[in-house]
């Protein structure tokens, strides 16, 4: 399980909007002998630093909580918004490709990418518990 410190920003509903401290990679960047594998991140711009969190009761804003996400969840959806997809539209290019000309290939990659999105959005409703942000411990002062 990932657990880093958050900051919440503000409550919608039942969850919190968290804000993630600013650290990148695995935290060794400025030690010595880290990788220094996050100024690759860097290069591309700043990531989506803000949650939205599963809260089990209301936060002030401010509050400091730690955050955790299943170990595997950013590698399923990766999968599911990039590995699932590709092989859909491969397969369909390839199948359409086999019963046809150029044309067919290509109606069958739209067909296969189709097909492909709706798989994994009946995954990600399926194992959504295991890819969603979760407050762990919270400091109740809202300092």
């Amino acid at each position: 399980m990932n657990v880093r410190k958050a900051v919440v920003l503000r409550m919608e509903g039942a969850a919190a909007i968290v804000k993630l401290d600013a650290q990148g990679g695995c935290g060794r960047c400025a030690e010595s002998g880290g990788c220094g594998s996050d100024v690759l991140g860097q290069l591309f711009g700043p990531r989506c630093r803000t949650y939205q969190a599963e809260a089990l009761h209301p936060f002030a804003a401010g509050s400091e909580v730690e955050v955790s996400v299943e170990a595997r969840a950013p590698l399923i959806a990766a999968l599911l918004a990039y590995g699932v997809p590709l092989i859909g539209l491969l397969l369909g290019a390839s199948l359409g490709a086999l019963f046809g000309g150029d044309a067919a290939a290509a109606g069958g990659a739209v067909a296969g990418l189709v097909l492909s999105a709706i798989v994994a959005t009946a995954a990600v409703r399926r194992r959504g518990a295991q890819l969603r942000v979760r407050i762990l411990e919270t400091d109740q002062t809202g300092s």
